[in-house]
């Protein structure tokens, strides 16, 4: 199910101008980045990936201008990744096809089937979460 979310978030985004030439592996930088921004070795963890890969990824993005690097307030040794401001705008839609894939989705099985499915779904995420944490 995420394999076919992913391959039709990434058809929809991919059309536009400020995303030409990215590739469906630079979504998981996008997915876990936050506000505030991640340190690279946060964001190959969060995306479950090798801090090589990840490197790769965030070089690849930085070149096109949608991420830079900038000094870490709590440890200046260290670069947090963030979004540039076209970073931001070139991603903004992805909220909207989103929520419009959702719809898709409920409107497929049912919005009570989806619901419960996506509810169920967390609850077994918090449970895996949980047991790595111990």
């Amino acid at each position: 199910m995420t394999r076919l979310f992913r391959k039709e978030l990434f058809a929809q985004l991919s059309v536009r101008p400020a995303l030409a030439g990215v590739r469906p592996a630079h979504l998981p930088v996008f997915a876990n980045l936050t506000s505030a921004g991640k340190r690279l070795s946060e964001l190959a963890e969060d995306a479950s990936m090798s801090l090589s890969a990840m490197q790769e990824l965030v070089d690849e993005l930085e070149q096109r201008g949608l991420i830079e690097r900038q000094p870490d307030p709590h440890d200046k040794r260290a670069k947090r990744i963030v979004l540039t401001g076209e970073g931001r705008a070139a991603i903004t839609p992805a909220a909207s096809i989103t929520a419009a894939l959702e719809r898709d989705y409920a409107n497929r099985i049912g919005k009570a089937r989806f619901e419960q499915m996506c509810l169920a779904l967390n609850d077994l995420i918090d449970e895996l979460l949980a047991g790595e944490r111990k």
